[in-house]
């Protein structure tokens, strides 16, 4: 059916806003300085331009975000993928405290978070005859989540190596074998580096445990709204056509509002 292809396509993406870094348009301050550092120390060494063109600070600081983006995830799914084959062979004491915790969030939820949940979507339900709860669960993980990416580019930032900081090393981490994945690690035997690491976890064991509850919520509601639509498919589609609609205009308002402030903020239109 064409609905269970759109349920896919939204489980999907509710889990892809539960990781924090997917809810941040870009990531932070400390790249940007990287980036500018970066820049300049390639005009210098270039005599600015003379002996070879240089990227811009934008091209730099990309490379750069991009190194900590996809080693945050490597880094996190080697370090879930050995917690969760240690735990099924009952090895749980060999298991670190943080990723313990990872394992329990990602069985048990967040009941904090769950409660926030469940008072978003009954509270906004009632103002709609066909609730959007896709985008109402996913919004509600976004608000909860959002602050944490910060706080999980700053710890990746701290455990990588100082040459992923740097221009050209922009790397897949998705391609390289799990293993090869700390190569890009600093010493792991660093107090300072485990601890960092342990917090990296947390953090990252908090977006699990919204996934968690935000995906079991969805599935609840999507099978029951799936057994109550109106018989009246011509209304059905009809409010469905209404409520994209909307959201689409308002989409567009907004954009308007935003280019006409940054226009008014700069002088006006040149005549």
């Amino acid at each position: 059916m064409l609905s269970d292809l759109y349920a896919g396509n939204a489980m999907h993406y509710i889990t892809d806003v539960g990781n924090p870094i997917h809810t941040l348009q870009a990531g932070i301050e400390r790249f940007y300085t990287d980036a500018t550092m970066q820049y300049w120390m390639n005009r210098f060494t270039t005599l600015f331009g003379l002996f070879g063109t240089t990227p811009s600070r934008n091209s730099i600081g990309l490379d750069i975000l991009t190194n900590h983006h996809t080693l945050s995830e490597k880094l996190f799914q080697v370090e879930l993928q050995q917690a969760w084959r240690l735990d099924s062979l009952g090895k749980r004491d060999s298991i670190s405290a943080s990723m313990r915790g990872v394992l329990d969030a990602l069985r048990n939820g967040d009941p904090m978070f769950k409660r926030v949940l469940d008072g978003a979507v009954i509270s906004n339900a009632a103002k709609y005859w066909y609730p959007p709860y896709g985008s109402l669960i996913a919004s509600t993980v976004i608000d909860s989540s959002y602050q944490d990416g910060a706080t999980i580019y700053r710890l990746i930032r701290e455990i990588a190596v100082p040459r992923l900081h740097k221009l050209g090393v922009a790397i897949n981490f998705d391609t390289i074998p799990d293993a090869k994945a700390w190569d890009y690690v600093q010493d792991r035997s660093d107090p300072q580096i485990r601890a960092a690491i342990d917090t990296f976890n947390i953090y990252q064991g908090k977006g699990l445990a919204r996934v968690h509850d935000a995906l079991t919520s969805w599935w609840d509601r999507y099978i029951i709204t799936g057994r109550t639509l109106p018989k009246d498919r011509s209304a059905l589609i009809d409010g469905l056509l209404k409520r994209v609609l909307r959201s689409q205009l308002n989409y567009l308002n907004a954009a308007d509002a935003r280019r006409q402030e940054y226009i008014d903020s700069h002088g006006g239109l040149k005549r």
